[in-house]
Formats: structure tokens, sequence, C-alpha cells
């Protein structure tokens, strides 16, 4: 009979003594602890039971037999050196060789492909969310060096998760600047019109955002610039998944997508997911919600670029801004109006019509559903509904540091929160990555559900691992990462909110 080997586990999964699923070229521990798996060991120990022998060849002086075959796909065995008595000369014991192929990236590419490759397989939580159409640029990095140095900071950020390090301290390190650099360079040459380099800056901008407080800096530029790329790419072609990703990968970033070629764009979108009817006056009212929040984008970035840097030095010293916080609640109060006429105004424009309809749910545990004909749509209503309660929210925090509770602000907030919790069951009819999009982009309502609504929110069918839930029970998890976010969207630094309350009426709870 052949030899048996007992064991092709890899040397550190034996060093350690744990079990190796040996899932070359790298198993499963070995990418769980962001090691260099070292393949199959190089030493198959073996026992082969034999019939007695018949040309009179002692045991010890009989070469071990070689098969033609690897004994592991990704491993050659040869022969090396005699066998050995075994069990009164019953049987034969050895060792074999194995010549283990590597597989050596000789350029950087190589390098940044394996570990993009690397990072789109793991399943761990690393608070970075991975967009859908990453799994389109490997094939790609060959083509644009500044797409490779975005995807190697992309890596690195992974990295810095994986070991519990602070992943802001990329945008210090030397990753980012090559980035920068690669991609100044591409905007500046014949490449800037290509998929490869918008992808860089789509790249760039998502780890900005998720690093950098919304209150200090403005990203305005950088998103002019990628819908000046975009227009000037035109429509994308049917095949051409990557630029397809992107467009709708980065509708939630640059505020919505208002002038060709996103009118064809979408046409491509509705074939692709097979939905080609659309109900009469779908369109048009599309069409009024972008123009709307096209318009109160104009309020709103100079809101998150001036007002709110002043909330974040009242948070920090409120003693020494108590002369500013009066003008600061003005200022508040007057973006706050705009926001709320084109809110109630798109509301009623798609809810008239039915192109979002509240509904019955008894196996929710609020009872009630807020379903959109479309995902599109869902898009604008809520990033319109999000910038009211981010308003609310702030406005509430200022008056209450100085003594002032704005129970009429608070309520409207509250209401406003429960029709985004309702959104839920909508978001699980949604694919992986729209949903995920969405949820990331109303975490901060959240904040005050009880741990009786977390449970129930984390026990819908959706990918909770990019608010910080690493399963169904870590309410810890999901509240802290909740937290950090809202802290982020609403200026506060490092306050907390000291009250945690439901979100629901009193007698819904």
């Amino acid at each position: 009979m052949p030899g048996v080997a007992k064991s092709t586990a890899c040397a550190n999964c034996k060093k350690k003594r744990i079990r190796c699923d040996q899932q070359w070229p790298t198993c499963a521990p070995c990418r769980r602890s962001s090691m260099m798996c070292p393949g199959p060991s190089s030493t198959l120990k073996f026992i082969q039971h034999l019939a007695p022998p018949t040309d009179g060849t002692p045991v010890g002086k009989r070469k071990a037999p070689v098969s033609s075959k690897a004994a592991h796909p990704f491993a050659v065995m040869v022969d090396r050196g005699h066998l050995s008595p075994y069990n009164n000369g019953k049987a034969v014991h050895g060792s074999f060789r194995l010549q283990v192929p590597r597989f050596k990236s000789t350029t950087t590419v190589d390098r940044v492909t394996a570990q993009l490759v690397h990072l789109l397989e793991i399943k761990e939580r690393t608070g970075l969310e991975l967009p859908s159409y990453l799994k389109f640029v490997p094939e790609r990095l060959s083509q644009s060096t500044c797409l490779a140095d975005s995807i190697a900071l992309l890596y690195l950020t992974w990295h810095q998760a994986s070991r519990g390090q602070s992943q802001a301290k990329v945008l210090g390190s030397k990753t980012y600047g090559r980035a920068l650099k690669s991609l100044q360079r591409a905007v500046n040459s014949q490449a800037v019109y290509t998929v490869e380099t918008l992808a860089a800056m789509v790249i760039l901008l998502g780890l900005t955002v998720h690093y950098k407080p919304f209150t200090l800096i403005d990203y305005r530029p950088h998103t002019v610039a990628i819908r000046h790329v975009m227009r000037q790419l035109g429509a994308p072609e049917i095949q051409s998944s990557l630029h397809i990703g992107l467009i709708q990968g980065t509708e939630g970033l640059i505020g919505g997508h208002f002038e060709s070629p996103w009118k064809e764009t979408n046409e491509i979108l509705q074939s692709l997911s097979g939905n080609n009817e659309r109900r009469e006056g779908e369109k048009e009212v599309e069409a009024f919600a972008r123009t709307s929040l096209e318009g109160i984008m104009t309020i709103f970035r100079p809101y998150l670029s001036n007002i709110l840097p002043t909330v974040l030095k009242i948070w920090k010293d409120p003693v020494a801004m108590r002369g500013s916080h009066e003008s600061v609640v003005q200022d508040i109060l007057a973006v706050r109006g705009p926001i709320e006429t084109a809110r109630k105004d798109v509301w009623e424009a798609c809810s008239s019509p039915g192109f979002m309809v509240e509904l019955p749910e008894p196996s929710f545990f609020l009872g009630h559903k807020v379903v959109f004909t479309s995902a599109t749509m869902a898009n604008y209503v809520l990033s319109l509904t999000m910038m009211n309660i981010s308003v609310l929210a702030v406005l509430y925090d200022v008056q209450k540091i100085y003594g002032t509770v704005n129970k009429p602000a608070r309520a409207e907030y509250q209401g406003l929160c429960l029709k985004i919790w309702k959104c839920l069951p909508y978001f699980e009819t949604l694919d992986a990555a729209t949903s995920t999009r969405l949820i990331k982009s109303v975490a901060s309502v959240f904040e005050h559900a009880t741990d009786e609504e977390i449970s129930s929110i984390l026990n819908t069918n959706l990918e909770w691992s990019n608010l910080g839930a690493k399963s169904k029970t870590d309410k810890e998890g999901f509240r802290t990462e909740v937290m950090r976010i809202s802290n982020l969207w609403y200026s506060r630094g490092s306050g907390q909110q000291e009250v945690q309350y439901s979100i629901r009426p009193a007698e819904k709870s």
C-alpha cells in the first residue's frame, strides 16, 4: 500500500500546536495572524506495511518508492534515502522531502495584487468597508502605478487594523504620501481620463473620509475632480464592471450623479439589474429629488466646514466659548430651515405616488417597514433625512451644553431616526454592496438604541461587521462604533451623550 502522510501542516501551525486547514498557498490560521505561510511541511513521515521480501533484499537496503504523482498539488515528492525496518520487520518507515514551489513576487504589481486578493478573501472585521468593485481591480493593476499605490495603502490600513493598531496612522505614512504623489503624476499626464485613475481617486477619497473628521476638512475639490473625470470618461461600456462599480460606489461620496453621462449609466444599471419597468412618473420624481439634494448640498457643505468646527470648540471648552454659542445656534437654525423644507418636499413627492411607502411588517420588531421603488430613490431620501437629523442633533447638543433643553428638536430628531429604523427590512432586499453603503451612511441614528433594541437590530438579515459588531450578539462593539461615527458626524470630539433612551415612543416600547 502507498505511504501514509502523518501531517502536511505548515511550520507555523505546528509550532503553535493548532489545527492547520492546509488550504495552500496560505492556510486560515496564517491569514488570521497576517503571517507569511510557509506552505506544507517539507518532511512527510510515513509507515508502509509490506509483504515478506521476495528478492531477499534486506529491508534497510530498499529505496523509498517515489510516486509519479505529487503528494499534494502544491508539493512535489522526491526520494530521500533508504527505509528502515519497523514492527519487527513487518513494515518499513522513513521520510520524504517535499520540493514546495514558492511564488515569488518579482514586481510591485505582483506584490500588491497578492495583497488585494488576500484582503478580499478574509472575512474578519477590519473596520474598513470594502467596496464590491475591488474584485475587478487586480487585472488592471499592471496598467496603472497610481492604482497599485492606492491599493497598497488600502492593504496597509487593513494590516494596521488586524493588529489592533490605529488605522488613522496610515494618513501620515510614507505609503499614503507615495499614493498621493503617484495620483498627482497621473492627473498631470495623459492617464488622467482612465478608469484606473478614477479608481485610485475614489479609493483615496474613501480612506480620507473614513479617517478624517467631516468638520476638519473640505472634500469638495476632490469630489469635483472625481465628477469631472467621470464626465470626461462618459457612460461606461456594459462589460466594464470596474467602471460601473465605481459609479455605483461613489454616489454617496460625491453627492449624487446629476449630469450626463449618469442618465445613460442609470439605464445601464437598470438593465443589469433586470428591472427595466419604471412606474409612471418615477423618473420625474427621481430628477426632482436629485435637484433638491444638489441644491441643499450647496448649503450643507459650508455648514460642515464653517459651523461644525466651532461646535467642536464648544465641546472642548464650553466656558471659553460661551459668548459664541448663541450665534452658532442662529447659524444652525438658518441651515435647518431649507434642509427641513427640502426633506418635506421630497418626502411628499415620493410618498404621494407610492414611491416611498410605510407598510405593516409583523415580523419586524417595530411592526412597520418603509420601502422604496428603487435604491436610487432611497439614497436621495435618506441623504436629505440624515442631513436634517445631523442639524437637529447638533442644535440639541449645543443648547443642552448651556442648560437649554430643546424638546421639540429632540422629538423631531427621534421621529426621523425611527423612520430610518423602519427602512432596515428594505435594506435586506438590496444587494450586499448597496445595503452596506446605506447602513454606513445612516449609522448615527442607532446611537440612542437600548440594549433590547440593538439586539433586535442585529438580528436583522444584514451585515453589521462594518459597524463594529463581530457577531449577532456583539452589542458593545456595535454601540462603540456607532458612537464613534456619531461623535465625528456631530462634531463632539471625544464627547459622549450621557443618556441612553429608546427612540421609540413609550407606548410602543
